[in-house]
């Protein structure tokens, strides 16, 4: 179990969200009411599938978690270039919010690599140590005395 509060991407997750939000607000009340809902979701679920994660019971569990985060950026991203093309963000703030994103979802990449070789190469010595075992195990059993044919 790991602490959200001390992951810089985290932090850096969270200021997309409240980013992307600030500027949903802009967007008229009419029309757009789907894709200002969808944009503010994947935002904001890319936090919380970190903070979620920091609480899973493995690292395998907590690389998942970290995967929804990084398709929660890619769909994102993808909002946010309708969003553009709409005329509903300026390309200042879509190349902004598009750079947060991309930088979000690379941290997480980078996050859940480390996550991934941590459980891998417990996996490799659980692994290794229970070959060790059966081969003493059976190495035991080999060296029993056997009855004469």
């Amino acid at each position: 179990m790991q602490d959200y509060r001390q992951l810089r991407v985290h932090a850096n997750a969270h200021a997309l969200a409240v980013a992307v939000r600030a500027a949903t607000r802009r967007f008229p009340r009419n029309g757009y009411a789907s894709l200002k809902g969808q944009m503010t979701t994947a935002a904001e679920s890319i936090s919380f599938n970190i903070v979620e994660g920091c609480g899973a019971d493995s690292q395998k569990e907590f690389a998942r978690f970290l995967l929804i985060g990084i398709r929660s950026a890619n769909e994102l991203e993808n909002q946010l270039k309708l969003a553009k093309d709409y005329g509903l963000l300026t390309t200042l703030d879509w190349e902004s919010l598009t750079e947060s994103t991309v930088d979000v979802r690379r941290m997480l990449y980078g996050l859940r690599t480390k996550v991934r070789e941590t459980f891998s190469s417990g996996t490799a010595s659980t692994q290794k140590r229970t070959t060790q075992k059966r081969s003493t195990q059976t190495a035991k059993s080999n060296s029993v005395d056997r009855p004469a044919l």
